[in-house]
């Protein structure tokens, strides 16, 4: 049986770069030295109320993590530079670029939560917004159609919702096609109108596809699959992560092609969210859900990903679901599992060959773990463009 390689949010051989525990890294208020950093989740809106047909209200998940770094500290500088000197031996690339994209991720490691409460406000707007928009106060205030007040918990994290009534909605003029742009910022005290923004995809409440795809080594190169001293290389020294060819263009097709919603799932810790999202955009992924694990509150990679299922499968009854993942992991195994849970809503189980089919363990694996599931369900992929008269079948299926 093909041993898991563990994930990157739990092998942690160097004391310094694990991320400490909520019990050490204290919830802080903002104060001159320190700089106040918004990120936000993307999500996928859901229609709830009358019927699992035909919903009276859109509920908009609004996720982001609020967290505080000093602007100069020598206990972060000095955690840094020993972990960086500590994992120098594994690393491929000793460039300066190299070294800013280990302190931006690892640092994100030992930044604390914000402590203020009430003091962050999020707001939805049909219009396109940017972070290289120059946004002042009044304007936030002037997209404020619907909005909340979310409180942070001790991880720095809020899960909030928003609700729009059907009628509401139906008359929003919306900039991109079903899409929402999210606006989280911070309405008073010290720094006031630091701002950061999202999307959230509306799903239809009619039948169609929604795609859950993992990350690492699914649609993104990570190395988890070779093992944990790569896969931190990959997680932290790598300034540009590489995604995997090909697969951007297989989205793409699904998404033209299908009715199709995304749901990028990963057991990667929350604090990598913004290169996460940067490499989504970059590569011209399609805009979708982005959930990630908070590693101290859900330490069972399985069970994290059990939960997840379970409620993307919940907010969408009418939808059928694609589940694409890789071999290098337990995927296959997961999902069989949601498959016997789940049998009239899985329409296909991809698993892409990470190792191309030189690793015939793997490739047993995957078939032991799928035996019980029919062959017509599931199949294995090395080239993304393979898949391609899959998408037109399902696209004239619907």
């Amino acid at each position: 049986m093909v041993t898991e390689p563990e994930d990157i949010a739990s092998v942690h051989p160097v004391p310094p770069m694990s991320p400490p525990p909520p019990s050490v890294v204290e919830p802080v208020s903002v104060t001159d030295d320190t700089s106040v950093h918004l990120s936000l989740f993307p999500t996928t809106a859901f229609w709830t109320g009358t019927g699992t047909s035909n919903g009276d209200t859109l509920t908009v998940p609004v996720k982001g993590w609020a967290h505080v770094a000093k602007r100069t500290s020598f206990r972060r500088n000095l955690i840094l530079g020993i972990g960086k000197r500590l994992l120098s031996p594994i690393r491929s690339d000793t460039s300066s670029e190299s070294d800013k994209s280990f302190d931006q991720r690892a640092g994100a490691f030992l930044d604390a939560p914000l402590a203020e409460q009430q003091c962050l406000r999020v707001v939805l707007s049909a219009k396109a917004v940017s972070e290289r928009d120059d946004l002042e106060l009044v304007d936030l205030d002037a997209l404020a159609g619907f909005d909340c007040f979310p409180d942070v918990n001790s991880s720095g994290l809020y899960d909030a919702t928003i609700s729009i009534p059907r009628d509401a909605f139906e008359k929003m003029e919306l900039a991109q096609r079903n899409t929402l742009f999210v606006v989280a910022y911070k309405q008073k005290g010290p720094q006031a109108g630091v701002y950061s923004v999202t999307t959230c995809t509306v799903v239809g409440d009619s039948k169609g596809y929604s795609i859950i795809s993992d990350l690492d080594d699914t649609i993104k190169n990570s190395d988890v699959h070779l093992g944990a001293l790569p896969a931190l290389n990959n997680a932290f020294f790598v300034p540009t992560a590489q995604p995997i060819p090909g697969m951007s263009d297989l989205y793409q097709l699904f998404l033209n092609n299908t009715n199709t919603s995304f749901h990028y799932v990963s057991a990667s810790p929350f604090q990598l969210v913004d290169p996460i999202n940067k490499f989504l955009i970059d590569n011209s992924f399609p805009a979708g859900g982005v959930i990630l694990r908070d590693v101290w509150k859900q330490s069972s990679r399985r069970g994290y990903k059990d939960q997840v299922v379970k409620e993307l499968f919940d907010h969408y009854p009418n939808r059928s679901f694609i589940l694409i993942g890789d071999a290098g992991e337990k995927d296959a195994e997961i999902y069989a599992s949601v498959y016997h849970k789940y049998t009239d809503r899985v329409a296909k189980i991809l698993i892409r060959d990470v190792a191309e089919g030189k690793n015939a363990e793997q490739i047993k694996f995957v078939h032991n773990a799928l035996k019980d599931v029919p062959a017509e369900i599931w199949g294995m992929f090395t080239d993304p463009g393979s898949l391609t008269a899959l998408t037109l079948a399902l696209g004239k299926e619907q």
